[in-house]
């Protein structure tokens, strides 16, 4: 039993690595000399996207979880993990660097802004405006904790909707994954 835990341990341990590997290889891509050169739009999208199979494909493996589990679980995780990754709970977003006042991450720009970058973006301009009133700012940093609100609202929704399917294994996996709290 405990060595069973230690797979399972050792094996979140490596989702975490690898995404940290793939986001190294995003960053290198592009220009070939290994410095952070410019990728493509498309080729970011898809390279985050097979990233996020990926990740989701291991999850399902360490789950434990047949295929007819996986076909309803497997679109709940990942409204999880897109809302997860709007949050910036487990990714550079609200790290304060990145495109789109620096709570976007790298994105292309013809990704579409999520409220929560939206109202950060507008927050962070006000801040820049010597202009900008005590009423303007303060208004804008209201809406953006609102965005925050409505977001981790919509993400608890999201993971009981997953947890409402689990057992405890398979819950258990996903909380040290990060997918659930």
């Amino acid at each position: 039993m405990k060595l069973h835990g230690m797979l399972v341990f050792a094996a979140l341990l490596f989702l975490g690595s690898n995404g940290l590997n793939a986001q190294q290889r995003d960053r290198n891509a592009g220009d070939g000399d290994g410095r952070n050169g410019p990728t493509t739009q498309a080729g970011n999208r898809s390279g985050r996207e097979a990233f996020q199979q990926a990740q989701l494909k291991r999850l399902k493996d360490l789950m434990g979880s047949t295929d007819e589990e996986w076909k309803v679980l497997e679109p709940r995780l990942q409204k999880v993990q897109d809302l997860l990754r709007d949050s910036g709970s487990r990714s550079a977003l609200g790290s304060g660097r990145g495109r789109r006042g620096g709570f976007g991450g790298a994105v292309s720009p013809d990704t579409p802004m999520t409220p929560v970058q939206e109202a950060a973006k507008e927050l962070q301009d006000s801040l820049g405006s010597k202009d900008a009133s005590p009423d303007e700012v303060k208004a804008k940093l209201t809406a953006l904790r609102d965005a925050r609100n409505k977001l981790q609202s919509d993400l608890q929704r999201a993971q009981d909707q997953v947890r409402e399917l689990l057992t405890a294994r398979q819950e258990a996996v996903l909380v040290m994954a990060g997918m659930l709290n």
